[in-house]
């Protein structure tokens, strides 16, 4: 992966410098008062936190492994994909806010034997459908000032941000099959949410409330998880026509305060005291906090830049 990152960089440069030498005469250069909009690419932004399951990867797998370690605490790290503005207090520096966001909607499914269709024919495969659905997201905000060295078309840039990241994530199930009398209130439900010892989704292993079998509802694995962190940054930006740019820069933060909140699970499940459904709240992680420096989070920023 980071040879393919670097390859690309290599060559953005190697056309940057390449045209820039090539180039009769300066294009258009950013003056005080002028402001800019950019989008930027982050290729190796993803490394610290799936957001979606990997190429041919079974949906089912990647569920199970989200929730398999619930207290571990994930860096959110810089976003993948931006939007950078900027507006220049003099001809060469530049204010800069950048907003960052990435994140997924996953619904895995699952047939399941229908219980109640079971319960009057022994032989019947009918099914129904239990689901899980997972929401995974992430935002960083940035604000930094940007220095630009040099007067032809490709300039060196050197930068500063303080960024705020905010990231969370569920996973909210919906089952097919109900607690009833004619199942002996254990519904049949899909594998990783019964009460086999290895199912990643379900680490219920005591009674409690008169409850013989309970089933996750709602989990909140990864909690709610904050950052703030300084980044220092150095590039190329190349006019490649009046008024568009192309940019290359390296990103990295020296220092970084991460904190994450309590991660729950809600269980459902038939309480033979008071003879109904319940729901209870259990407890999977205290909340963890974390501060990483010198090393851990560095990123290339590949972006397209249109002044004004």
């Amino acid at each position: 992966m980071m040879k393919k990152i670097f390859a690309i960089a290599s060559a953005l440069l190697l056309v940057a410098v390449s045209a820039s030498a090539q180039s009769k005469g300066e294009r258009y250069t950013p003056k005080k008062g002028d402001w800019s909009i950019g989008i930027n690419i982050n290729p190796v932004a993803a490394g610290g936190f799936d957001y979606q399951p990997n190429s041919k990867e079974f949906l089912g797998a990647y569920i199970n492994a989200l929730a398999e370690n619930p207290s571990e605490m994930y860096i959110p790290g810089q976003s993948l994909t931006s939007i950078k503005v900027k507006k220049y207090l003099t001809n060469s520096l530049a204010v800069k806010a950048t907003l960052g966001f990435t994140g997924s909607h996953l619904s895995y499914k699952e047939y399941v034997d229908d219980d109640y269709a079971h319960s009057i024919n022994g032989l019947s495969d009918d099914k129904v459908t239990d689901s899980v659905l997972g929401n995974l997201a992430g935002g960083t905000l940035a604000l930094g000032l940007q220095k630009s060295l040099g007067t032809g078309n490709l300039k060196f840039t050197l930068g500063a941000d303080v960024a705020y990241t905010v990231g969370a994530g569920t996973l909210n199930f919906k089952y097919g099959n109900d607690f009833a009398p004619y199942n002996g209130y254990k519904p049949t439900s899909m594998a990783s949410t019964t009460m086999d010892p290895g199912a990643a989704l379900n680490d219920y292993n005591e009674v409690k409330f008169g409850i013989a079998y309970a089933r996750p509802y709602k989990r909140n694995d990864i909690g709610t998880v904050m950052q703030a962190a300084f980044y220092v940054n150095a590039g190329l930006e190349y006019f490649l026509a009046d008024h568009i740019s192309l940019g290359l820069e390296a990103v990295f933060s020296p220092i970084a305060f991460t904190w994450q909140s309590q991660s729950w699970a809600i269980y459902e499940g038939y309480s033979t005291y008071v003879n109904k459904l319940m729901t209870y709240n259990k407890l999977i992680s205290p909340g963890s906090h974390a501060i990483t420096y010198g090393t851990g989070n560095f990123g290339v920023n590949i972006s397209v830049n249109y002044y004004f």
